[in-house]
């Protein structure tokens, strides 16, 4: 008699979501919320594979987000979100109680909400809060972004028997927007999805870095802080290596003209608007604002002041009062361009070389 395999599939009750046994099972797993990075599609601090390997491999950690607005936000406007939903579609709602486990791909998911009693089977529902610029960026009318895809496919991978799934947006704090996938819709998405985990959990086992974005060399060079003696010897002439130290120095170089022209630029925003706080042309509104920051000084080390303790009491005075400006205060500006969605008929601006649009451009 054939002993039938296990399902690779199973849920694992969790009694608080972002408590200690879901936070154990997200170390051992790839969640969903970290499946964007392997596309070069993650958030702040999780941004790319190097990340999410570097985190699985026990090299980096992520910093505590308990004191984070946006999240706490985040994660209370989970359940209006949910509610409003199930108000505008009919859809009968369940707070997901469990973490979804995948052991063929070691993956993991939490989600939102399941959809229960709908004429299209079981369903779940990703709930999102975006800025109303947010969704503009990367979102369509009838399209989820990128990264809220890649997130549900994910889930998808997880939750076999689920038959579809829905993108729930609240923009702008008042705006829902929903979008409805299929599991066929997002089949390829899913593939790509598993694929990418493979890949990753392989390269934790073999300590095989995945390639650096510029937002991981601070990570690395914490693992990397000092270069020996020897030398790394590479012949071969046509090699991604040579074409980035080519493109390397190429780029610094137009770094280096175009951080000029954008000084002069400013300056002739900053001329212009004079006193003023805003700028508004027939295509820009210009928000400028300044702060004055504090002078940068050094005083004597505490160390040297307490040794002049026996001298003259003149002396003595003069040693702790001594203070050295290294730096003058300076007033910082900071100067926000926008669109005009509606110009202004009766403005007319020379378009010279450091007009905003031309900027922008180069």
């Amino acid at each position: 008699m054939t002993k039938t395999p296990p399902s690779p599939y199973r849920r694992v009750p969790i009694s608080i979501q972002h408590g200690p046994d879901h936070a154990a099972l997200r170390a051992r797993y790839g969640g969903s919320s970290e499946a964007p990075a392997l596309f070069g599609l993650g958030y702040e601090g999780l941004a790319s594979q190097y990340a999410v390997w570097a985190l699985k491999s026990g090299i980096i950690e992520l910093p505590s987000v308990e004191d984070d607005d946006r999240v706490f936000f985040g994660r209370e406007l989970e359940t209006v979100i949910g509610m409003a939903v199930a108000r505008k579609h009919g859809w009968e709602l369940r707070r997901a109680d469990y973490y979804a486990i995948n052991e063929r791909h070691r993956m993991g998911a939490t989600v939102d909400f399941d959809v229960v009693s709908h004429p299209d089977g079981p369903g779940i529902i990703e709930t999102k809060s975006r800025d109303t610029l947010a969704w503009r960026r990367a979102y369509t009318e009838t399209e989820a972004s990128d990264r809220d895809k890649i997130q549900l496919a994910h889930q998808f991978a997880c939750l076999p028997e689920m038959k579809w799934g829905c993108i729930a947006a609240l923009v702008g704090g008042n705006d829902l927007r929903t979008y409805p996938y299929t599991r066929a819709d997002l089949a390829p998405i899913i593939a790509d999805v598993t694929a990418a985990w493979d890949d990753l959990w392989r390269r934790v086992k073999d300590r095989d870095e995945p390639p650096l974005t510029s937002e991981d060399v601070r990570a690395w060079l914490r693992q990397h802080p000092e270069s020996n003696d020897e030398v790394l010897v590479i012949n071969a002439p046509a090699t991604p290596l040579n074409e980035a130290i080519t493109n390397y120095g190429l780029f610094r170089a137009q770094a280096r003209e175009a951080t000029k022209r954008a000084d002069e630029c400013r300056a002739m925003i900053l001329q212009a608007a004079g006193d003023h706080g805003q700028i508004v042309t027939s295509d820009y509104r210009v928000t400028i604002r300044r702060s004055t920051g504090k002078p940068t000084t050094i005083t004597l080390p505490k160390a040297l002041r307490y040794g002049l303790a026996h001298g003259a009491a003149d002396a003595i005075a003069a040693a702790v009062a001594w203070v050295h400006v290294t730096r003058e205060a300076s007033v910082r500006t900071t100067i926000d361009i926008t669109a005009n969605d509606a110009p202004p008929r009766d403005a007319e601006v020379p378009r010279g070389e450091c007009d905003p649009r031309n900027l922008e451009a180069g």
